[in-house]
This record gives structure tokens, C-alpha cells and sequence, in this order.
């Protein structure tokens, strides 16, 4: 087998990674909990701990200006609330509801089911090769929390 190269692996990633990422998002977009990835990456991020409009629009590479509609429709929805600080009016800051966190355990439930339905035809030892190779991709990307992508 040829030595596998750098540009070997981004190409296969362009090549797979474009087409996962629609999948999930045709995924969220239908059955009990239909909203869009970045509503998706909104309730993941905000899971873990509350943020400012600033730091959230930030940590998902989103202008302020798409950050705030996006906002607006998950306020609206009922998932999040924003707090303005009583130190500093122009200081947002956004948490998740009861109703955002159901949300966001339905979803993640619907989209393991997806990849239990995808990957359950698979033998063991293909699993274990995803298996490593995801936990590889963790440490190429260390940008990216584990805690998103835990499993009970």
C-alpha cells in the first residue's frame, strides 16, 4: 500500500465530510424536532454553559448580525432567554430553557438514532476502525469540545 499523505486525507474529507454535514442537516430538519444547524450548534454550545451573544457568535464563526436573528427565532421558539447584566445594559447573556433543553435531548436522541440505523450494519471491525478514526479527527480538531460529541 502507498504511503497515505496529507493531501490524500484532506481530499477524502472533502469528499465526506460536505456530504455527512447534509445529511445531519436533513436529519434535524424533519421528525419530532426540526430546526437548522446552526439552532443545533446554538442549544449545543449554550448546553454546556451560558454565553454572551458576543462569545457565542464568536465560538461558531457567526457575524453578530446572524447571530442576533438567529436568536430571535429561538426566543421566540421558546428554547433560550437573554439576560441583559444590570452592570453593563449592552452585556447579553443567553441560556437555555426547560423547553430548549428538551429540544436539544430529543434532537440529539433523533440523530443517534440516524447513525445507530447507519452504522449498525456494520461488522466489528469496521466499527472499531470509525471508532479510532473519530478519535483521531478529536485530536486533529481540538477546537472542537468532546463534550459536544459524548456519549451516555
Amino acid at each position: 500500500m502507498p504511503e497515505i499523505t496529507p493531501e490524500d486525507v484532506a481530499g477524502t474529507a472533502l469528499k465526506i465530510f460536505p456530504f455527512i454535514g447534509h445529511l445531519m442537516d436533513a436529519t434535524m430538519r424533519v421528525g419530532d424536532y426540526p430546526l437548522s444547524t446552526v439552532h443545533f450548534l446554538v442549544l449545543l454550545t449554550l448546553e454546556e454553559q451560558a454565553h454572551t451573544v458576543g462569545e457565542l457568535a464568536q465560538h461558531l464563526s457567526i457575524t453578530n448580525a446572524s447571530m442576533s436573528n438567529t436568536l430571535t427565532v429561538m426566543e421566540d421558539r421558546g428554547w433560550i432567554v437573554r439576560t441583559r447584566s444590570k452592570k453593563d445594559r449592552r452585556i447579553v447573556t443567553l441560556e437555555l430553557t426547560e423547553t430548549g433543553r428538551e429540544v436539544m435531548n430529543g434532537l440529539q436522541q433523533q440523530t443517534v438514532n440516524f447513525f445507530i440505523n447507519t452504522f449498525q450494519k456494520m461488522s466489528q471491525s469496521e466499527l472499531e476502525v470509525i471508532m479510532s478514526g473519530l478519535e483521531t479527527l478529536f485530536k486533529a480538531f481540538p477546537m472542537v469540545s468532546t463534550r459536544l460529541y459524548e456519549t451516555e
